[in-house]
């Protein structure tokens, strides 16, 4: 668990600094670039027509004339970048629809596999309700990064050119996925015989934590279907979590009331 989350939230980190620094770079490069063009239309066209006449400016246009042609120049060289940054951002669009044609795939492959961790961690708290404190080490599933390095891949891809707020929801919905799954894999017949009591109660936060998930990858879900314009990016409410808990069709059990009971405490209506 350890490894593999510092690493993840090493790389989430680093993803994030480089970004917020990209950005406000480029904001403060325009910010200067507005203000000198903007000083210099006032200090080469408007000041000197009104300290002399057409003579007064053709003399302050002659002397200043080196400045004048590198101010053209310069001015060629913006349009020449802005054709170049509209060239860019339409390969950017078309190669972020590339990657969202295969994210259903992708999200499907986590919506299986966030439930099957639910079912393992169910199966676990029923079990402790009922006294058993032993389980099946080979009930806990396969993660999917592990089954294709393609998902990996493209899930990687998908980050690099997507929005920054849709990126960095899914890189926290990810994140989030490799430590419940370290999780899971620590769990062993030793610390379940410690205190059964506490890996009870261990194992309904896990099923919330799951739950949450679910909710996270539904809104992805509705996005990349074209169901709204733009992912659902606020916190999670109590109704989304029983929808979610409900998905996992667990009716013949306690345990949707058991995961409200425990959101009611952190999570409004």
């Amino acid at each position: 668990m350890t490894t593999e989350f510092k690493q993840s939230s090493n790389w989430f980190t680093g993803h994030i600094s480089n970004l917020i620094a990209s950005h406000y770079c480029r904001k403060a490069t325009c910010l200067i670039i507005v203000i000198l063009v903007i000083l210099y239309f006032i200090m080469m066209f408007l000041y000197p027509w009104f300290v002399g006449d057409w003579e007064h400016v053709q003399k302050v246009w002659a002397r200043w004339q080196p400045l004048n042609a590198a101010m053209v120049a310069f001015a060629a060289s913006l349009i020449a970048v802005a054709i170049v940054r509209n060239h860019e951002i339409q390969n950017h669009k078309r190669k972020l629809r590339s990657r969202e044609a295969i994210m259903p795939v992708l999200l499907s492959e986590l919506g299986d596999y966030n439930k099957q961790l639910f079912d393992f961690w169910f199966e676990l708290h029923e079990k402790l309700g009922n006294g058993t404190d032993t389980f099946n080490r080979s009930a806990i599933p396969e993660r999917p990064l592990n089954r294709s390095i393609e998902i990996s891949n493209s899930f990687i891809e998908y980050l690099e050119y997507a929005e920054k707020l849709h990126a960095d929801k899914l890189a926290q919905v990810l994140i989030v996925l490799q430590y419940l799954t370290a999780r899971t894999e620590s769990i062993n017949d030793t610390s379940l015989g410690m205190n059964v009591a506490r890996i009870k109660s261990y194992s309904l936060s896990q099923l919330l934590e799951l739950t949450k998930m679910r909710v996270e990858i539904g809104h992805f879900f509705e996005f990349i279907r074209g169901d709204v314009s733009e992912i659902n990016l606020g916190p999670i409410t109590l109704r989304q979590i029983e929808s979610a808990a409900c998905q996992f069709q667990k009716f013949d059990s306690n345990i949707e009331l058991e995961i409200k009971e425990l959101a009611k405490k952190d999570y409004p209506n």
